[in-house]
């Protein structure tokens, strides 16, 4: 899969950004066609993000402005897939400042608490019938990301 630490570190953030974008894209568009995040996840993560999705538009909720990567520490990487596919795992840390959430009259929903940082371990795994990288775990490990 890797020839390098770098080669996997690009490819986790890569792949990642990639899932991200989409997600919020599916979010902006009110949950419109939310089986395409399909494309980039498990299929554990898509029902996951999808029943979020659900939640967010049967709540009428309008997401604005995008997640970015602040920054990718690799754990794991591997020249070859392992038995559950997993090829990397990483810890990313998400800028969520510019992410905006309103609801139908236009109020924000977005707690005055919210941490503008939160870090995610992430598993990248290899889908071999499409021989592509996807999202295949995702889990949130703290609301703030460690300087």
């Amino acid at each position: 899969m890797f020839a390098s630490e770098e080669e996997a570190l690009a490819a986790v953030t890569e792949t990642y950004q990639r899932f991200q974008q989409l997600s919020y894209q599916i979010l902006a568009e009110g949950g419109a066609d939310p089986e395409r995040i399909r494309s980039l996840t498990s299929d554990e993560v898509a029902e996951t993000e999808m029943d979020g999705y659900r939640r967010a538009a049967d709540q009428g909720y309008v997401f604005t402005g995008a997640p970015t990567i602040q920054s990718t520490a690799l754990d794991l990487w591997l020249p070859y897939p392992d038995p559950l596919q997993v090829v990397a795992r990483a810890e990313l840390c998400i800028d969520i400042s510019n992410v905006q959430v309103v609801d139908g009259a236009g109020t924000s929903v977005v707690s005055t608490e919210r941490q503008p940082q939160s870090l995610w371990s992430v598993d990248i795994s290899y889908r071999e019938n499409d021989q592509t990288l996807i999202v295949g775990a995702k889990e949130k490990v703290d609301d703030r990301c460690d300087d």
